[in-house]
């Protein structure tokens, strides 16, 4: 299997993640390859209770984003290392090739049409 279509895909999909990940969270520096929701800088000390509650609120919105883009990211990133190692393209399960048109819609699928729901 040609895998370069598939590589660009992926690499235009990490920068893309990467890039919105960085609108609502920050690399963490105590887990590689892990983001966190970007902090409000309120001075708790000062602000009233409706500032309080919308940075909180604004940190919980960042950290669900953070969640669901972070997962999609570590799917890309391991779908890049299946492709450099070899293993790329084939169903975790039964071991026999994705089909095309199922790697074309996600690159980083793990599993054939088959099993995908299992």
């Amino acid at each position: 299997m040609n895998t370069d279509i598939f590589k660009t895909k992926l690499i235009e999909e990490q920068m893309k993640l990467e890039a919105e990940l960085r609108t609502v969270g920050s690399p963490d520096q105590s887990r590689t390859g892990q983001w966190q929701g970007i902090k409000s800088d309120l001075d708790t000390d000062v602000a009233d209770e409706g500032e309080i509650a919308f940075a909180t609120e604004s940190l919980e919105t960042n950290e669900a984003i953070v969640q669901t883009l972070g997962v999609r990211l570590n799917e890309v990133v391991a779908a890049l290392g299946r492709i450099e190692v070899g293993t790329y393209g084939f169903c975790e399960v039964a071991g026999e090739p994705i089909e095309n048109d199922r790697l074309m819609a996600n690159p980083a699928a793990t599993r054939c049409k088959i099993h995908m729901e299992k």
